[in-house]
């Protein structure tokens, strides 16, 4: 007779979050535990169950399609996320405006631990880019729009961001990857503490089955060259502020940062508003501005035919 085990154990041996199991269990009916005194019990299959689902999910599948599928019919899904091009915004399927409200509010009441448990809750219900794109980018806009006239204070912001940052860790914990994936680096220049916008980048690489590294912001551009030359990375990817202030100082930084890089080493320039004479001007010297995240997205396809 197999070894059941209570969630918890569960969790720790198929790489799932205890809320993930739950919604999964109660919302999909993707698996049927045994029910005890002492809540649900676990068995051998039932774990390999959710390591198949996780890695389902990892794949670009969403875990509405796949809850009631076979588990055998799970070890032949198709390896099919990358290959998946960006829908319009319409066209995706969940409305998390209630939650994004929810998250606000539970930053404003300094409640990190209720917050993390939310952000835990929707991963588990959708694909990780759409993720990114239903939840991620929606929170940040209303952050935007709701608080110009009342601002968050330092600590939440603060925890606003650690919290951002631990949903990276969670979405690499569902994606299943090969091991020779294409690293990518994640940074910002000197004196750049804006850091939305790489870290939706490094979330959409996630997503994209690709092996993100997240340096943080404001790095001297020698510490970034020293990253690359231990990584051997297909891309550096630079996170700016939106308009052109500090225009002479970026240049200098990233013509140091492509003379240092190898020139197989791509430079990906994020978040600069788009005016294309300017794009003309860095690409002529070896970087790639991108316009937006959908476009971020098409450029990561060319990664995935590069083994690290």
């Amino acid at each position: 007779m197999s070894v059941k085990v209570p969630i918890r154990a569960a969790s720790r041996l198929s790489g799932v979050s205890v809320d993930c199991i739950r919604a999964w269990e109660r919302r999909y009916r993707a698996l049927n535990p045994e029910r005890a005194k002492g809540g649900r019990l676990f068995s051998e299959d039932d774990i390999y169950r959710l390591k198949l689902l996780k890695r389902a999910v990892g794949m670009g599948h969403s875990i509405g399609q796949i809850a009631n599928l076979e588990t055998v019919e799970l070890e032949n899904l198709p390896f099919n996320a990358p290959n998946r091009k960006p829908r319009p915004r319409d066209e995706r399927t969940h409305d998390f405006s209630d939650a994004v409200a929810e998250l606000a509010e539970k930053f404003i009441a300094y409640d990190q631990e209720a917050a993390d448990e939310l952000i835990g809750k929707v991963i588990s219900l959708v694909t990780p880019r759409e993720f990114v794109y239903s939840f991620v980018i929606p929170f940040l806009q209303h952050v935007n729009e709701s608080w110009k006239d009342e601002p968050f204070r330092e600590a939440q912001r603060h925890m606003t961001i650690a919290s951002l940052r631990n949903a990276m860790l969670l979405l690499g914990g569902q994606i299943h990857r090969p091991n020779t994936a294409a690293t990518v680096l994640f940074t910002t220049l000197p004196g750049e503490e804006h850091q939305h916008g790489i870290m939706i980048a490094s979330m959409l690489a996630t997503a994209g089955s690709l092996r993100p590294v997240y340096l943080g912001t404001n790095l001297p551009v020698d510490e970034i060259i020293q990253a690359a030359d231990t990584t051997h990375p297909a891309a550096v990817v630079i996170g700016v502020k939106p308009g052109l202030t500090k225009l002479h100082d970026r240049a200098n930084y990233l013509r140091q940062l492509r003379k240092g890089l190898s020139l197989k080493t791509d430079i990906v320039l994020e978040g600069l508003y788009h005016n294309e004479s300017l794009y003309g001007a860095l690409r002529k010297i070896g970087i790639s501005p991108v316009k937006d995240f959908e476009e971020f997205e098409d450029l990561l396809q060319k990664y995935h035919h590069i083994i690290n």
